[in-house]
C-alpha cells in the first residue's frame, strides 16, 4: 500500500550514517515494554509502513509494523529526516 514510502524507510535505516532519535515519550514506552534499540532497528530495517499521519503542518509520521524478539507484533512511529535519520515518536505492542 505505502510501497514508496517503505523502500524510501528501508534507503534511511541502511544508510550508513544512519541515526535514530528517540522522543521521551519512546524511550518511556520501550523499557514500559522491554523493547531493545536493535529490535526497533530491525523492523525499521525490514518491515513496512502501514499507514502515515500527516499533521496541519506537513509533519508526516508513518507507522511500520513488525514483530519483536519475543514474536509480538511491534508498531513503530516515526518522523522520517531523509536521508539518514528518524525520530521515533512512540512504540506500541500489539497482543
Amino acid at each position: 500500500m505505502y510501497r514508496q514510502e517503505t523502500i524510501q524507510l528501508h534507503k534511511i535505516a541502511r544508510a550508513p550514517g544512519f541515526r535514530m532519535v528517540l522522543t521521551p515519550h519512546a524511550e518511556k514506552r520501550t523499557k514500559e515494554r522491554d523493547i531493545a534499540r536493535f529490535e526497533l532497528e530491525r523492523i525499521l530495517k525490514a518491515a513496512p509502513v502501514v499507514m502515515i499521519e500527516t499533521d496541519p503542518d506537513g509533519t508526516e509520521r508513518w507507522r511500520v509494523a513488525g514483530r519483536g524478539a519475543d514474536g509480538h507484533r511491534l508498531e513503530v512511529v516515526i518522523e522520517p529526516e531523509p536521508p539518514d535519520l528518524m525520530v521515533v515518536v512512540t512504540v506500541i505492542r500489539i497482543g
